[in-house]
């Protein structure tokens, strides 16, 4: 074909060569021999075709010049390095990006074999990749670092052909050389972060999980899946899946969460795993939506077992209760024994006195009658001793620790019917039964309520029900007076004496009811076992 483009190219040449010797030729006249004249046209037309194709080669020559200046400025402005060696490695030719490269790995680039610019540690790799220039089509790559002079780390990407040189027949390598250092050296230290971001998660018990974009799968690491006790080899499950593993209140929880809304999407629950091998495990979960770049968004976070945590707290819980269960028994014997202490004085000075002069009254009684005023005087001290005897009853009962809770109560509702308020009471004669510093507290518990419903409830009857029933021993005072109404909080919070009653059952590890019914109904329920009570582990 390009045989018989070059004959039409001569053609063409002949056609207007003839052309322009026939228009020299007529100006000329006949007269030299035929063949003479024949030869010479011959001659002038190989001359006028030798100019023609000499213009020709001289224009294709400088549009060939012209575009390869273009070539050359792109190959030498390329961002990457261009190299092209022969079949033995030697460089043959190197753009201005490959000097750049190159320049701290050699004195001379040009003749210099590209091998001695490799480190030694991937020459390995270099070798392999003209290995594969040959034998791929395709062309091959390889990532090695360079043999710096200064010690510097300098990492470079080989992409590569190789064909036959048209000239020497020989094998001929067209590498393009790209500096990756910067890449190299930020994946190197996004590895070394990851590997302390693993060693840390390890060391705080904690481990990595992610959703998918439409968070229907949750990807967990090793380490969540131990947290988790799942045994499964797969790395992905369904968040109903993973859900179920925990109680039924937690995992409807972690579901709500995982379809929240991104902008809601910071997460911070502790969840409580179901048994596993009758121990229960309870896991902190922290994350946030990332957003991709092609919109999609998922979540990611930490898994991190806080079992031991949960049981420190509940251990400080525990020691801060027994501190104030400790404090409020300190108080309600401090007030005990100064209550002991008044009543013992009120018996023995002002009682005393009080005798004293009722036994003076009583003489001169007996001697004869007595005045109006000393008989006025004489009812009065008779009051003041009754009254004085109640309060020291109150103050310290000591029917109780002489006769036991059944008669205290006797006594008390027999002290309450002369003041013109009345008790109806069921009172279980086992009561006599129960642990001395529990009669006391149970005592002291229905004497502040019934005080409450003289002082507040506008009625002057209540009714007092004490059993002792199969492990505990239950006590309700009713009365069907106003109430508290829908301030029953706030006469809680105002109230001292219920707060009393309150300690005194926290002691007992009780229960205090307040039941909403007509007037006041205070139901308690009190441990009688002996372990089950703060009063008696301490």
């Amino acid at each position: 074909m390009e045989l018989d483009q070059q004959q039409n190219r001569f053609e063409i040449l002949r056609y207007r060569a003839e052309s322009v010797l026939g228009q020299s030729l007529t100006a000329k006249p006949l007269a030299l021999d035929e063949k003479l004249t024949k030869l010479i046209q011959e001659l002038e037309l190989y001359q006028i075709e030798l100019h023609m194709q000499s213009d020709e080669i001289t224009a294709s020559q400088v549009a060939l010049e012209s575009e390869q200046a273009k070539f050359a400025g792109f190959y030498n402005a390329a961002p990457v390095g261009y190299v092209i060696l022969d079949h033995d490695g030697t460089i043959q030719q190197v753009n201005t990006k490959g000097v750049t490269l190159l320049s701290n790995t050699t004195k001379v680039i040009h003749g210099c074999n590209f091998g001695l610019c490799i480190h030694p540690d991937s020459r390995e790799t270099y070798f392999k990749f003209l290995d594969a220039c040959k034998r791929m089509s395709e062309g091959a790559h390889a990532e090695v670092m360079l043999n710096m002079n200064n010690g510097e780390l300098r990492f470079v990407v080989l992409h590569g052909s190789c064909s036959k040189n048209a000239v020497t027949n020989r094998d001929t390598y067209y590498i393009t050389v790209g500096d990756i250092t910067t890449t190299k050296l930020e994946e190197q230290r996004q590895a070394e972060t990851a590997e302390r971001l693993a060693l840390s998660l390890e060391a705080s018990g904690s481990g990595i999980w992610k959703t998918s974009a439409c968070r229907k799968i949750i990807y967990l690491d090793d380490y969540a899946k131990q947290l988790l006790n799942i045994d499964n080899l797969q790395n992905h499950f369904a968040v109903s899946e993973l859900s179920a593993l925990f109680i039924p209140e937690d995992s409807v929880k972690f579901q709500q969460c995982t379809e929240l809304p991104d902008q809601y999407m910071e997460l911070d629950i502790e969840l409580q795993r179901l048994p596993v091998r009758r121990k229960s495990k309870y896991i902190s979960v922290k994350g946030r939506a990332v957003k991709e770049l092609n919109g999609n968004s998922y979540l990611t976070g930490i898994l991190t077992d806080i079992t031991d945590r949960k049981k420190s707290l509940a251990i400080e819980e525990e020691r801060r209760k027994v501190q104030q269960l400790l404090l409020q028994k300190t108080s309600v014997e401090a007030q005990e024994r100064e209550r002991e202490k008044i009543s013992a004085i009120l018996h023995d000075s002002v009682c005393q006195i009080l005798y004293a002069i009722r036994y003076s009254l009583n003489v001169l009684k007996q001697e004869g009658a007595l005045p109006k005023e000393l008989t006025e005087m004489y009812n009065l001290l008779e009051q003041a001793i009754a009254e004085l005897r109640t309060l020291s009853a109150n103050i310290s009962p000591t029917i109780l620790k002489d006769f036991g809770f059944v008669a205290s109560m006797q006594d008390t509702v027999r002290r309450l019917e002369n003041i013109g308020f009345h008790i109806s009471s069921e009172i279980d004669l086992g009561a006599d039964r129960l642990p001395k510093d529990m009669q006391l507290y149970v005592f002291r518990i229905i004497q502040e309520l019934i005080n409450n419903s003289i002082k507040h409830s506008g009625t002057n009857t209540a009714n007092v029900i004490v059993k002792k029933q199969e492990g505990c021993v239950s006590v309700e005072v009713k009365d069907e007076g106003k109430g508290f109404g829908d301030d029953l909080e706030e006469a809680i919070k105002r109230g001292s004496g219920i707060r009393g009653i309150s300690n005194r059952v926290s002691l007992l590890n009780g229960k205090f009811e307040i039941l909403a019914e007509v007037g006041t109904h205070f139901k308690i329920v009190l441990p009688l076992n002996p372990q089950e009570t703060f009063l008696y582990e301490q």
